[in-house]
């Protein structure tokens, strides 16, 4: 709720401000709940869907970009690479941590 109330210092692009805006009271609360529940230092898999999402391609711009659904990879050795690299940028330091020794998940680097 700081984030929100604009009381808590600016992150690296405003990221979490602009997070929290779209987001009720009660959104904040389940994340607030969910986040109690992880161990310290705990990095959980990404949720995935139980059953895959429709999707159709799209052109987008680099400025709104929205990547397709896990049920938009394909299956076989190609979606396997596909999914190594999605794990390698979500958490860089389980996937492929002999190149990066500072802890930080390529997602979590400023464009």
């Amino acid at each position: 709720m700081r984030f929100k109330a604009e009381k808590r210092p600016a992150t690296p692009l405003g990221l979490m401000a602009r997070v929290v805006h779209g987001m009720t009271a009660d959104d904040i609360r389940s994340v607030s709940a969910y986040i109690t529940t992880l161990e310290i230092g705990a990095v959980p898999e990404p949720p995935r869907p139980d059953k895959p999402e429709a999707w159709t391609p799209t052109p987008q711009s680099s400025d709104n970009f929205t990547p397709p659904p896990d049920a938009a990879i394909p299956a076989g050795p190609y979606g396997d690479l596909v999914r190594l690299g999605q794990n390698i940028f979500e958490d860089t330091a389980k996937y492929a941590g002999e190149y990066s020794r500072n802890g930080l998940s390529c997602r979590q680097l400023p464009p």
